[in-house]
């Protein structure tokens, strides 16, 4: 009981809060943690020794970097516990059930096309699972089809960010984070058979295990627009060919990605 009392009173504190829940997913030094939380490097160095002195992190020193990690296994069943209470208590949440997961070769972000239009002939397969499978009849007479997908290894949303292909912030609406308010990706693949319930995918920029939320066929005369303008994008477009996703968008990471 003290043990978990000590837990609670350490997590009433904002910043505290923050950078335990950053922790969660592993080591971290604190040239992470700082633009993470949002706070002075003196605030989150005196919140990161009231932590270590509690017993909930330790660190270790490699060079000039200093790294922090979780060592009080307690605090993650007491988060867990904290996260589901506050879904419980919202009532205007909506929640989605995934129908299926994408297979890729991209087992981590680093590399991974940040749009299918340059994943040319990239193999992946999409797993429907078999209570959906009714849902694929006459799929299979579409040449593409749109993934609608949950970014499950994002970062928490950011409302300003800033793209791979762009050295300036912007509105994250006005950009294909994947750190969004609401971490919800799509993606146009190419459909080359369907057996039972495996769809074979090209042209896949997707990382393996993304949960998929739903299947659309691409029809042209639904989907494609003349388009007059693109915004920020017109000057940067070009880089788009060369343009891969190098890891700072996976959870706890400061990153922006434009897709």
């Amino acid at each position: 009981m003290k043990e978990s009392l000590k837990i609670f009173k350490a997590l009433c504190d904002e910043t505290r809060l923050k950078i335990v829940e950053f922790l969660l997913n592993g080591e971290r030094c604190v040239c992470e943690i700082v633009p993470f939380t949002k706070r002075t490097q003196s605030t989150v160095s005196i919140q990161l020794a009231k932590l270590e002195n509690l017993g909930i992190v330790e660190s270790r020193r490699e060079g000039k970097s200093v790294y922090y990690k979780i060592v009080n296994d307690n605090v993650r069943k007491i988060l867990r516990i904290m996260n589901n209470l506050k879904e419980t208590s919202n009532t205007n949440e909506i929640r989605y059930k995934p129908i299926g997961v994408i297979h890729s070769p991209f087992k981590e972000s680093k590399g991974t096309p940040i749009q299918s239009i340059i994943a040319k002939d990239i193999e992946g397969t999409v797993e429907v699972f078999p209570e959906y499978v009714e849902g694929l009849k006459d799929l299979e007479g579409f040449s593409h089809i749109i993934l609608i997908y949950h970014f499950h290894l994002s970062r928490n949303s950011s409302l300003e960010v800033k793209p791979y292909m762009d050295e300036k912030v912007h509105g994250v609406f006005a950009t294909r984070a994947p750190s969004r308010p609401n971490p919800i990706g799509i993606s146009i693949a190419r459909l080359i058979k369907i057996k039972k319930n495996i769809l074979q995918i090209r042209d896949v920029d997707i990382l393996d295990g993304t949960p998929l939320l739903d299947i659309k066929p691409y029809v042209p005369e639904f989907d494609a627009r003349n388009i007059k303008t693109i915004g920020w994008l017109e000057k940067k477009i070009h880089k788009l060919s060369i343009s891969k996703d190098d890891g700072r968008f996976m959870m706890g990471l400061n990153d922006e990605r434009v897709g």
